[in-house]
Formats: C-alpha cells, sequence, structure tokens
C-alpha cells in the first residue's frame, strides 16, 4: 500500500509513473495495486539486447526527480543505520543456502563495506528500488519509472545507488553474463552502460558534488543487499565478483 501510495504522490509531483488505478486487499487479505499499462521496453533489455534509446532522455528525467529530492532532503541518515543493515545482510547469509559455501567471502565483503564512510548521507524522499530494469523507454509516454519500493533508509543516494548497481555491477546484465560465451552482445552492453556511467556521473555532481566518489560503495551495498535472495551460487558468486571489482577487493 505504501508503494502504491507513493506512485500516486510521486506521479502527482509531476513525475512520469503510471497511473494507479485501484488499490485494496483481496478477500485472502493480500494487499494489491493495479496500475496502468504502458506498453515499453525495459532500459536495462534495450542496453542489452543493443537496441539504441535516447540517452538524454533519461539523464533528464533522473535529473528531474533527484531535483524533487534533493529539495526535500533533511538531515543526514545516522551511519549505524548503513553498518547495522551490513550485519544484518550477512547474519542472514549464514542461514541461506546458496550462501553458506561462500560466507568467508561474505564476511571479507561485510568488513570491506563497514570500514567505508556512511556519514553525510542524506535523508530524502527516493524512488526505493531505482534500477535500469524499473526504467521503461516507451515510444508514447517517453522515459517512465515504475516500481517504488519502500527501502530500509531512505535517501536519493541510494538512488543513485541502484543505479550503479546496473551500470558499474553489471546487474542488469547477470543472466547475459551466465550464459555460454561472453560475446559481442556482451561487450556491446557493457560498452552501452560505461557511455551511460559517465554521464550519470556528471548529473550526480550537479545534484550533491559529494556523491560520485560515494558511488563503488552505495553500489556494492546494493549489491550486496541481494546475497540473502540469491536462488543459487551461481549468483551468490556472480554477486561477490562484482563487489570485489566495484571495491577493489582482493577477498
Amino acid at each position: 500500500m505504501r508503494q502504491a501510495d507513493k506512485q500516486r504522490s510521486l506521479a502527482a509531483h509531476g513525475l512520469a509513473f503510471p497511473r494507479v488505478i485501484a488499490q485494496g486487499t483481496d478477500a485472502s487479505g493480500v494487499a494489491y495495486f493495479e496500475m496502468e499499462y504502458v506498453p515499453a521496453r525495459t532500459l536495462a533489455a534495450t542496453i542489452a539486447m543493443a537496441g539504441s534509446y535516447d540517452r538524454a532522455a533519461v539523464l533528464s528525467a533522473v535529473d528531474n526527480m533527484l531535483w524533487l529530492f534533493r529539495r526535500a532532503a533533511t538531515d543526514e541518515i545516522p551511519a549505524e543505520t548503513f553498518t547495522g543493515k551490513i550485519d544484518d545482510i550477512a547474519a542472514n547469509c549464514a542461514r541461506h543456502a546458496p550462501t553458506i559455501p561462500h560466507l568467508a567471502a561474505i564476511e571479507g565483503a561485510r568488513g570491506a563495506l563497514n570500514e567505508k564512510c556512511w556519514t553525510g548521507i542524506p535523508a530524502s524522499p527516493s524512488h526505493g528500488d531505482l534500477t535500469l530494469e524499473n526504467i521503461l523507454i516507451s515510444a508514447r509516454r517517453g522515459i517512465v519509472f515504475i516500481d517504488c519500493d519502500e527501502p530500509f533508509a531512505s535517501s536519493f543516494w541510494l538512488d543513485a545507488g541502484k543505479l550503479f548497481q546496473d551500470i558499474c555491477g553489471y546487474w542488469c546484465l547477470r543472466h547475459m553474463l551466465a550464459g555460454p560465451s561472453a560475446g559481442a552482445d556482451v561487450l556491446n552492453a557493457i560498452q552501452k552502460l560505461e557511455k551511460l556511467g559517465f554521464a550519470m556521473r556528471a548529473v550526480f555532481a550537479a545534484a550533491d558534488a559529494a556523491l560520485p566518489r560515494r558511488l563503488p560503495q552505495l553500489a556494492a551495498l546494493s549489491l550486496f543487499r541481494t546475497l540473502p535472495y540469491a536462488q543459487d551460487e551461481d549468483a551468490v558468486c556472480f554477486v561477490l565478483a562484482r563487489i570485489r571489482h566495484i571495491l577493489g577487493l582482493t577477498i
């Protein structure tokens, strides 16, 4: 219900979200909401399939969203919110079958993340799950956002980290990279991500000069958060490898 309310609110503030048509609770007590159907392809799929898209339109849409969020920023989020979340994730991994064989590497990643500086991150409204899979490219409506979430902490910095979970963490390419070979399609997609990342860093720098240098740890945190939900060890190994790369670790 909070996700539906957030989507309504952000749309009312002029951001491009599908209209929420109905919401409620069904006979079994399960909450639901229905939204307008938008014929579109995700930005993640467009990049993976070597499709063309208007990068300037994507940057402008993200910039408009960040402008709205940062205008409503308040005090910084306590650093303990992040270190506590990191510790909780590691603890959950100790009870999750696919991650149990990799606890030593997970502990190394936990330690490396906890050593990062988590002060100075502003609390603000946020999308909550701003991945490239949640950005639609519609021929009729242009750039459209979907699938807001209620995160453990709300900040436009964390939205930036989610985007870089894809851009430098290759989360949106995880299925391609798990294929039999990394051919020209994968290389093309990575090149597109690098170009998008270069341009997106400039947008983030304009939003908050302190943000770009913190993107690696924010992206690594987003990846780390996926571990307790990994379906198999291949997914765990992929995430840990990308965290090591992003943070420059040798664990």
